[in-house]
């Protein structure tokens, strides 16, 4: 057993199955943790019964509860003497009077405290499922039966009678472990009713873990527990009717002599219906109240405050003074200590207080030095905690059932996960094992198949290790924590000496716990000083007077004790690196972090002494560590290392407690000056950078004159009035000069400047108008004949206007204006004609070639949304509005209000729906984006930095850099959806915010699409038609992926040589985009013409390789057929290449081939499978196709592809999906179409089957 157990740790770490020879020279940690494991496995197989698989298997899947599968569950037909009922009496103990105030405040008004709103119920009802209640067959089909079964709850006191109830329950009876029956009520239907209880403060098993023992002292542990405590708690009277059963006829209730205070009447029928008096098991809220209650009274009765009390969610009390703590669990109650006389005190206070209250105790514990509790075994003595023996070899050998992949269904398979998932809680660096399993539970959870052999392996891992599942309650405090820190270049590990009480008090505090403090402040605010400040003046700050916490507060769910890492533990000084290296492959920061969190670990498990200690770990990525807090992560890279760490701890017999340090306390500085980026600088006040359009710049003054007075606006205006007055003429006001851009001041003047030379003119504000009239006129006659356009002298005239503003009235420079007309009518100018779909689709695959994602999708959004560029780079990540109950699709929030923005016109908060169906991707991608960006610039990038990538993209499609300018996107996207008929004249005038019909008609020139797009060179608009794909409008995968939320990007031959992969270019181009890209799978569809095996000697073409000797090539070919082979050899180096770099990476990767492909015997293949690589066959005919085609996807990992096999079990020659003979992949159709070519690509269904698995894997 403990080779095994050693085996599943270094797959564990390997990620892979590994066959390791044995070294001949372990070092001294090797040794000793073969030894600890050894010791650990032989204490605890002498304990651990063993089990049949099948028993195993066949005791835990019975235990499973459900309303209708009774073969299968606990669910047990009405049999009177065998169902238990408590004997409630005539008063039981109401809930008011036993809960704290926080209980009382939520009673005062249970109707309006638990109940929903009469909207929030409607809703339900309309989007709600229908719920059938299940009924006991026995109670449900004899009356009289059921009759005497409501007689016996009411002579036990747990029922009184209405004429009116509000809703209704229904009873049924599982088994309990003596044989009896206990009652359950399907409250499934009143439940939806109940609002969701507040967050309850449970503890767990795993709590005892928590507890730490003193050195020279023993734990001691008394127990009780309440019988009947569900029954036993009344029900207030509002509340009552919501709880009703079934009706019974009046006359029953008047022969029992039923008071007329225990019933209000009958109703118009002569039906009364039984009304639960008291906290009904299979409320929602009834687990909330018996737990309240229980660990209120306890601790009264105990003598104890409910600091002492042990929970799941803040550190576990010092036990260290010998007072006791109190684990409260539903009924059951723990009160544990190192005093045996005050824990013994403390129960026996705790049980007089309960049995005071009308509760019955039964099944106590005098204080002593073992006890089982909430399925595991405590031992004072020794400090171990571990799992229930007879219950844990069940598990053990049901997973060793599971790891021979019989045939089960994910139900089945979630019941055993559930089993060992609660004894992993107290090592829950074990909770890794498990990812394929929770994929195949999800996938199969009716279906009967069998299992995948990735959960398979993970099932044998658990099996492996559950003997070494347990908690050491002695186990000390290293006096050496460590940090780390990383950056996209290296990672860097630190330690320090520090006390022991220090550490412990770190240590103890778990970081997911800082979510429940009670003065919560978010990480990233905390470590740039964000948060609130404390020291506001209470006489001017109306901050200072806000009330601090608004709703009463729950002292059990409030964590109070919740401290970060304070200051000056970080001191630099401190500390001293450890040691510090370059990582050569470039990763995603959050798991470079990771990996210098494992590294720090490993560091710490190589010495011997660290053995069996608890040990401080700092870092001040969070997400890192809340992932190594809870042992298990659901992106599949970060799962990785969280096995890493878990094959770590469990090998040393020690554990890691992390904390987040504040990022501007990093000490993590090595040394090494070629490592000098992985250094965390202390953070430093920094200039911001300027806006870089003009509406960000106007947003920015604009907020920056904002103020809560009326003298502190005063203050702001006149600075900035006085820094940045720049008037264009004496005597112009600050407002005047700000009538226009500085951008558009700067332009006039140079135009002024130029026109006062050429008609040398000394003082343009003493010149009479008509001189100037005269001056102006000839100057624009000029220019006209000078070549200018209209547009020129327009600007010409307006700088005139602006540096003399008289003059704009409409009578002032009369022959100005009659020169401007004539131009106009001579030369109107021309507006840029639009640009076609397939042209702005292939800029836009040139720029995600080249790595440009950002450029490319700005493009796209132009276009799509009708944009001009200032306004597509000013949108926030926070204007992306995700869809919703009141829109299905991506919005776009332009110039909101709140940030003080405005349009060309002067409007906010303006709205474009992204809904493009030529572009239904675009949404999801912006999506994505904006998640990433999330409080930044949706784009990070600058209009000379976009024109620029523009530019060059017009360049390399061949078209000159001047072709077109980004403008033209605006009047592109409307010109495009008027020739597609997709939107009407309104609604292209609506979506692209025109004021008047005429600026739609000026724009909008959908005619000339067509014909401009003929102008472009045959070259060009071969390559624009592949573009169109590569966005994936019609490639099946890529569209399935798209319609998924993934954006695409094809790189493919048939786009001509800029995406050959054989080319050097190009493959660097992939390996940066796999560097820089948050890529989530790369999908290699490698061809297989000279892999098939269709080429025979049959006198057709001959055969290029064979199975053996010659898989490579065979000798003496043609040389066509050696270029060939030499093309698929290559192809195929490059694919295994890609995937290796992939897998390095933690990029999902899939092969794809025909089944029958040679590729599949090359020795780079099984290369691939070593690593960890493997096979999912697939059959066209499952997924609608009339041909079989047997193709085999080669995928690492391998998890999220698996609910997508399926193959087809033919019966004689007829498809087991259609029923019908397949058709041969040989001749042609009616069409000519040949057979095969027809098959080459993917099945609809295939692919959505796949883009949907890979979205359910990523979340």
């Amino acid at each position: 057993m403990a080779n095994k157990v050693i085996g599943s740790l270094n797959e564990m770490y390997a990620q892979a199955p590994v066959n390791l020879p044995q070294s001949e020279h372990p070092t001294l940690a090797q040794r000793v943790a073969q030894t600890q494991i050894l010791n650990q496995v032989m204490a605890v197989s002498e304990s651990i019964p063993m089990y049949s698989e099948r028993e195993a298997s066949r005791t835990l899947l019975q235990t499973c509860l459900s309303y209708s599968e009774e073969a299968l569950t606990t669910v047990r037909p009405y049999q009177p003497d065998l169902v238990s009922l408590p004997q409630v009496g005539t008063d039981p103990p109401a809930l008011r009077d036993l809960v704290d105030d926080f209980g009382r405040d939520i009673l005062e008004d249970p109707l309006g405290n638990m109940l929903l709103s009469p909207d929030e119920w409607g809703h339900k009802i309309e989007i709600g499922d229908t719920i059938r209640p299940y009924m006991d067959p026995v109670l449900k089909t004899d009356g009289a039966a059921y009759v005497q079964f409501v007689q016996r709850l009411f002579e036990g006191g747990m029922v009184s009678f209405t004429e009116k109830p509000r809703d209704l329950i229904t009873p049924f009876f599982v088994t309990k472990k003596s044989g009896k029956l206990r009652l359950v009520l399907d409250c499934r239907g009143v439940n939806q009713r109940f609002r969701e209880p507040p967050s309850i403060a449970l503890a767990a098993g795993s709590s005892w873990s928590q507890l730490e023992i003193p050195l020279g002292e023993d734990l001691f542990i008394a127990q009780s527990d309440i019988k009947d405590y569900f029954y036993s708690l009344r029900l207030p009277h509002e509340l009552q009717p919501f709880f009703c059963l079934p009706a019974i006829p009046v006359q029953a209730i008047h022969a029992w002599g039923v008071a007329n205070k225990d019933w209000t009447g009958a109703s118009v029928e002569g039906l009364v219906f039984p009304a639960f008096r008291v906290v009904p098991m299979g409320w929602s809220w009834a687990m909330w109240w018996a737990q309240r209650v229980h660990q209120v009274q306890a601790l009264i009765g105990a003598g104890l405050s409910d600091a002492r009390l042990v929970r799941a969610d803040r550190p576990a009390p010092d036990l260290s003074g010998g007072e006791p703590a109190v684990i409260a669990y539903a009924d059951n109650l723990n009160v544990t200590g190192t005093d045996e006389e005050r824990v013994q005190k403390a129960k026996d206070g705790a049980v007089a207080r309960l049995r005071t209250l009308g509760f019955g105790v039964h099944e106590e514990l005098d204080a002593c030095a073992s006890a089982t509790s909430l399925g595991f075994s405590v031992d004072g003595a020794t400090g171990v905690v571990k799992p229930v023996p007879d219950k844990v070899g069940l598990v053990i050998a049901a997973f060793r059932w599971l790891a021979r992949r019989p045939r089960v269904n994910g139900r089945a398979v979630e019941k055993l996960v559930g089993h060992a998932i609660h004894f992993m809680l107290v090592r829950r660096e074990m909770l890794c094992c498990m990812r394929s399993l929770y994929d195949f539970i999800q996938r199969s959870y009716r279906a009967r198949r069998r299992l995948w052999p990735s959960a398979a392996r993970e099932a044998e891992w658990i099996a492996n290790l559950l003997p070494v599942c347990h908690a050491n309650l002695r186990r000390v405090w290293s006096e050496v924590p460590t940090a780390s820190d990383a950056s996209l270049s290296g990672i860097a590990v630190c330690s320090r000496h520090a006390g022991v009480e220090q550490v412990s008090e770190i240590g103890r505090c778990k970081e997911a716990w800082r979510f429940k403090a009670r003065d919560f402040v978010a990480p990233r605010e905390s470590a740039i000083g964000g948060a609130e400040d404390l020291s506001l003046d209470p006489f001017s700050d109306t901050q200072s007077v806000k009330p601090h916490i608004v709703l009463p507060e729950d002292p059990f769910s409030i964590n109070p004790d919740f401290n970060e890492v304070p200051d000056d533990f970080m001191t630099a000084s401190e500390w001293s690196v450890a040691f510090a290296c370059e990582m050569h492959h470039a990763e995603p920061i959050t798991i470079l972090e990771a990996r210098g969190v494992v590294a720090a670990v490993r560091h710490k498990c190589r010495v011997v002494q660290n053995f069996g200690k608890k040990h401080l770990h700092l870092n001040d990525n969070l997400a890192n560590v809340l992932c190594a807090e809870k042992g298990r992560s659901a992106s599949y890279p970060m799962l990785r290392v969280c096995r890493r760490l878990c094959a770590l701890v469990i090998a040393a017999n020690c554990t890691f407690h992390h904390r987040s340090m504040k990022r501007s306390r990093s000490c993590s500085d090595p040394p090494d000056p070629l490592l000098a980026n992985v250094t965390i600088p202390m953070l430093k006040e920094s200039k911001l950078a300027e806006p870089s359009t003009l509406s960000a710049r106007r947003s920015s003054i604009r907020r920056s004159i904002q103020g809560n007075s009326k003298e502190e606006k005063a203050v702001k205006r006149q600075k900035l009035a006085v820094t940045s007055a720049q008037p264009r003429f004496p005597g112009q006001t600050f407002l005047e000069q700000v009538a226009i851009s500085q951008e558009v001041a700067n332009d006039y003047s140079r135009r002024l400047q130029k026109f006062l030379q050429v008609a040398k003119i000394k003082n343009i504000f003493t010149m009479p108008m008509t001189k100037l009239d005269a001056c102006l006129a000839k100057f624009l006659e000029s220019m006209f004949l000078g070549g200018s356009d209209i547009s020129e002298g327009n600007k010409t005239f307006a700088a005139v206007l602006d540096i003399r503003p008289g003059s704009s009235q409409m009578g002032q420079l009369p022959r100005c204006r009659r020169c401007l007309k004539g131009w106009a009518n001579l030369d109107p100018g021309a507006t840029r004609p639009p640009l076609s779909f397939l042209l702005v689709a292939l800029i836009a695959t040139n720029l995600l070639l080249r790595n440009l994602p950002e450029a490319a999708l700005a493009i796209l959004l132009m276009f799509s949304a009708y944009l001009r560029p200032g306004e597509a780079l000013g949108i926030h990540a926070n204007d992306v509005v995700r869809p919703n109950r009141s829109s299905k699709h991506f919005t776009i929030n332009l110039h909101p209000l709140e940030r003080y923005e405005s349009s060309k016109v002067g409007l906010s908060d303006e709205t474009v729906v992204i809904d493009s169906p030529a572009l239904p991707q675009l949404g999801p991608m912006l999506g994505r984006l904006a998640k990433l960006k999330k409080g930044k610039d949706l784009f990070a990038l600058t209009y000379p930095l976009l024109r620029a990538h523009w530019e060059s993209a017009l360049e390399q499609v061949g078209l000159g850099s001047q072709y077109a300018v980004m403008y033209q996107l605006r009047h592109s996207g409307p010109s495009h959806d008027r020739l597609a008929n997709l939107r009407s004249l309104m609604e292209v005038k609506l979506r692209g915010r025109w004021g008047s019909d005429s600026s739609v008609k000026r724009y909008e020139a959908h005619g000339k699409v067509a014909g401009e797009f003929q102008k472009l060179p045959q070259e060009v608009q071969q390559a624009a038609g592949q573009a169109e794909k590569d966005l994936g409008r019609f490639a099946n995968l890529s569209r399935a992926c798209a319609e998924c939320g993934f954006a695409c990007i094809a790189v493919d031959i048939d786009y001509g040589h800029g995406c050959d992969v054989l080319r050097t270019g190009v493959l660097s181009r992939i390996f940066k985009m796999l560097d820089t890209l948050p890529i989530v799978l790369v999908w290699f569809g490698m061809p297989g013409t000279s892999w098939s095996r269709a080429r025979k000697d049959d006198g057709g073409p001959p055969p290029l390789r064979d199975d053996g000797e010659h898989i490579l090539g065979l000798p003496d070919l043609r040389r066509a057929d050696q270029a060939k082979v030499a093309r698929g050899n290559a192809l195929l180096q490059v694919t295994t290449d890609l995937a290796h770099a992939c897998r390095r990476r933690g990029i999902r990767s899939v092969i794809e081939n025909p089944a029958s492909s040679r590729a599949w015997l090359t020795p780079q293949i099984k290369h691939l499978q070593v690593s960890g690589a493997m096979f999912v066959p697939v059959d066209y005919c499952q997924y609608k196709m009339p041909w079989r085609k047997a193709t085999l996807f080669l995928c690492e990992p391998a998890e999220w592809l698996q609910p997508v096999s399926r193959t087809c079990d033919a019966h004689f020659g007829r498809c087991s999906a259609s029923g019908q003979r397949h058709i041969l992949l040989q001749g042609t159709d009616a069409t000519g179409t040949s057979y095969a070519a027809r098959a080459q690509p993917y099945p609809r269904a295939l692919c959505l089957a796949i883009a949907r698995s890979l979205k359910i894997s990523v979340l």
